[in-house]
């Protein structure tokens, strides 16, 4: 029996992806209170611990009690168990040989993780040295130029004939047409 001055029980209810917990039925928060879960810490776990009690604790009875049913704990969880992890992010598209070219220096470390990530994303790209290959830094000089980019470091990313300075993970994936 759950009235509102119960002593020695536990309430749980679903909340944000897990459980609240109270030893109160006051701190039961209003809108959580149509389905909440009780537990009376005098009495042990015993042979029915494959059933649970639910309280409606939105409304009082007239004796001053609140409507308690038993449920099987397996549905009770099945209903209640938190969404699954959120899928990892969908496989972008490989572009070609050409596709995708990095300006780069070795001792970038923007350039490092900006390779690390196109890597585990299985994007095919080409990487030219920018630090020790004159051409290189020519041709993007030119590319910048024609484009109306400013330069102002490494890495910078021809995608698809588009220039865009800097690493922008979001920015890449719109270019792929990933996003």
């Amino acid at each position: 029996m759950v009235r509102d001055d119960s002593q020695g029980l536990v309430f749980t209810w679903p909340a944000d992806g897990g459980f609240g917990v109270a030893d109160r039925l006051s701190e039961v928060p209003p809108g959580k209170r149509n389905e909440v879960r009780v537990q009376d810490t005098a009495r042990p776990p015993g042979r029915d611990r494959d059933w649970i009690f639910l309280a409606d604790l939105s409304t009082r009875l007239g004796d001053g009690t609140y409507k308690v049913k038993s449920e099987k704990r397996d549905a009770y969880e099945q209903k209640h168990r938190p969404p699954p992890p959120a899928a990892p992010p969908k496989e972008t598209p490989a572009v070609g040989p050409g596709g995708i070219v990095m300006y780069m220096t070795p001792h970038c470390p923007v350039c490092r993780k900006a390779r690390e990530w196109l890597r585990s994303r299985n994007i095919i790209f080409t990487e030219k040295n920018v630090e020790s290959d004159t051409k290189a830094q020519a041709e993007l000089s030119a590319k910048a130029q024609a484009q109306g980019v400013e330069l102002n470091g490494v890495p910078v990313f021809d995608i698809r004939g588009k220039i865009v300075s800097g690493f922008n993970e979001d920015q890449i994936l719109k270019l792929l047409g990933a996003k």
